[in-house]
């Protein structure tokens, strides 16, 4: 289950930066199987004990981009009426996922609750991963996979 072949997609752009491939991570129906399962749980977890925030929008069942749109346009509609200024930060992050550190979000898990066997099953799942990647009929592997996709710009 700590395995996976990763296989670049191309997107658009020059075929030679890495940064226009999306990598695809294939792995066994059990594994997809047991991290939807993992979703599932952690999803009903952050939303029966209210740990995200009302203005997360991405990434949750029932709640839409347009939501945020309308949220943020009602609001600049109202500092308007009410002759306040109005202003807005948009950050993009980028490929944020593959930029997590495992180290720091096991850290975090006692303060969001997750404590105990669920702990421990997160903890063995993200520690000691290892990959290749597929590209025509050959492999690289895992330290040629960070080298050349997600340093190399």
């Amino acid at each position: 289950m700590k395995f996976s072949i990763i296989k670049p997609i191309y997107k658009q752009g020059n075929k030679m930066n890495p940064t226009n491939y999306r990598l695809i991570s294939l792995m066994t129906s059990f594994l997809k199987v047991f991290e939807k399962v993992l979703c599932i749980r952690l999803t009903e977890h952050f939303n029966t004990n209210k740990l995200l925030v009302e203005n997360q929008f991405g990434f949750r069942k029932g709640i839409a981009t347009e939501d945020a749109i309308f949220k943020l346009t009602n609001e600049i509609l109202n500092a308007l009426n009410n002759k306040a200024m109005a202003g807005s930060i948009f950050c993009d992050l980028e490929k944020a996922f593959d930029s997590v550190n495992h180290d720091i979000l096991l850290s975090n898990l006692l303060y969001y609750g997750i404590c105990g066997k669920a702990k421990l099953l997160l903890q063995s799942y993200l520690q000691n991963r290892y990959q290749r990647v597929h590209i025509t009929n050959s492999y690289l592997n895992s330290n040629t996979v960070l080298q050349t996709f997600l340093y190399k710009n």
